[in-house]
């Protein structure tokens, strides 16, 4: 069951951030200036993530803004850490920098999964945010892969137009 509950906060946070705009990535952040709310998302089949060997997440940032990439957390019911979580960053954005931090985010848990009811509080989390370089604007990409408790390890590329 803790299997199935870190596929969905990992997978689901990544997937959701795809409708993330502007305005809330400024309200987001907290943690070192970074996250304070969670980001709308859209729900993506945790299976199909799952089985994913590469998921692509399409993001957009203004040049000055620290961009909250993901916030993966692997929690049980009691919103306690199963683990570690770590990040490797397998390639780097050419027109930025790839930040990884632990920190404290919201979990976004379906109903029905064991630790649902962590949504409503900050949990610890690994934060991974994008920098753009100093008067960039334009295409980037950085590709990252999350190593969870569980063994599972999705590799992540972001594709990021910096306005």
């Amino acid at each position: 069951m803790a299997r199935a509950s870190l596929a969905v906060m990992g997978c689901l946070w990544l997937g959701g951030c795809v409708n993330n705009t502007v305005a809330t990535q400024n309200t987001q952040l907290e943690a070192n200036g970074l996250a304070s709310r969670p980001p709308p998302r859209r729900v993506t089949p945790t299976a199909a993530l799952a089985s994913a060997r590469l998921i692509i997440v399409h993001r957009t940032t203004s040049a000055a803004a620290t961009l909250l990439l993901a916030s993966p957390q692997a929690l049980d019911p009691s919103c306690a850490p199963l683990g570690d979580i770590a990040v490797k960053v397998t390639s780097a954005p050419d027109h930025g920098t790839v930040h990884v931090a632990a920190g404290s985010a919201y979990s976004n848990f379906q109903p029905g999964d064991p630790p649902f009811m962590c949504n409503a509080r900050k949990s610890p989390a690994t934060l991974i945010t994008y920098q753009a370089a100093a008067g960039y604007t334009g295409p980037d990409v950085a590709v990252v892969r999350i190593f969870f408790p569980d063994g599972h390890a999705p590799t992540i590329r972001y594709d990021i137009t910096v306005d």
